[in-house]
């Protein structure tokens, strides 16, 4: 009656290959792969996170002189655990000072220790 094979190419057997897929079978595969792709999805930023270390890394922090401060007073405010003279040469070297004056109202750049 029906001679298809004769006609060219079966799509269901093709290369000699007698597999049929089922609906199931696909639907199966297809909803694997999405639950696949969700858990990497909500998995990949936590591990960059966890990979990258820190969001920021801080740089600098700039510093406004209040009357009665001292390059080694900022210095050990805001580099507590670092020695003081390498923080306060970090900073006249950074902000160009010529020696140790400031004053008050003056914005200095502080590099972190």
């Amino acid at each position: 009656m029906f001679e298809s094979r004769s006609q060219g190419l079966d799509v269901e057997q093709v290369f000699g290959q007698d597999i049929h897929m089922h609906r199931t079978y696909v639907r199966r595969r297809l909803m694997a792969l999405a639950v696949g792709l969700a858990v990497l999805a909500v998995a990949a930023p936590a591990a960059a996170r966890v990979v990258s270390g820190p969001d920021v890394e801080v740089v600098a922090v700039t510093y406004v002189v209040e009357p009665g401060d001292t390059l080694w007073s900022i210095a050990s405010a805001t580099s507590p655990g670092a020695d003081p003279r390498a923080v306060i040469d970090a900073i006249v070297q950074t902000n160009g000072l010529q020696g140790a004056s400031i004053q008050p109202g003056q914005a200095l750049v502080v590099p972190a220790a």
